[in-house]
């Protein structure tokens, strides 16, 4: 959960400063411009995790997300100042990475009460949720320190132009997307290794039924 709100906390932040300062959204549209990916959190979470997760192991979606998610923050990595649109070149992007979140969200959050007792669950839900909130701080201030350095040091090299300053930003910005997709790939390996392999006994048991 915590290397999920890396990422996604880097979408939210970063992408923001893209939509407005160089697609020229204003606040209301840069909200309005994330709902897809809400809307593929929500089906993914709600069509895909239901039907598999009783019947295969967690890691066969939470491994899966965790690609679709890097693989949207890849595909932001190369965002453009001269070019592109929110349709061709964020839209895209935030549909898979919804797409994935939605995997990693609902399966994280059932495999981790699953076997907490009724009484112990809203600890057991608490505990994921801290994860994700701790996760989500420390990586913003990651990044957000290597896209403060990667701005200035884009600076610093670049000759001075009224273009300067948005060209700076994107630099940062994309590194940071970049940066993301590759924490988000690191955590599919070890997810890929610690996560138990094959199908789950208890789907097995109640597939069945």
């Amino acid at each position: 959960m915590a290397v999920t709100a890396i990422g996604m906390f880097a979408v939210f932040l970063f992408l923001t400063y893209f939509l407005q300062q160089i697609l020229d959204f204003s606040p209301l549209m840069a909200g309005v411009a994330f709902l897809p990916m809400v809307a593929g959190i929500v089906t993914s979470s709600t069509a895909i995790v239901p039907w598999s997760l009783p019947r295969y192991r967690p890691r066969v979606l939470i491994v899966p997300g965790q690609l679709l998610s890097a693989a949207g923050l890849v595909y932001m990595w190369t965002l453009d100042v001269d070019g592109g649109c929110y349709l061709t070149h964020v839209l895209p992007a935030l549909v898979i990475m919804g797409l994935g979140l939605g995997l990693i969200f609902a399966t994280a959050f059932n495999t981790a009460t699953a076997g907490a007792q009724p009484s112990d669950a809203g600890v057991a839900s608490a505990m994921v949720n801290t994860c994700q909130q701790v996760g989500g701080a420390l990586g913003t201030a990651l990044l957000n320190s290597i896209v403060t350095t990667v701005t200035a040091s884009y600076v610093a090299s670049h000759q001075r132009s009224s273009e300067l300053p948005t060209q700076a930003a994107l630099a940062g910005e994309t590194r940071a997307f970049l940066i993301a997709a590759g924490i988000f790939v690191v955590g599919s390996v070890v997810s890929f290794t610690v996560l138990p392999r094959g199908p789950s006994p208890e789907g097995s048991q109640a597939a069945p039924g």
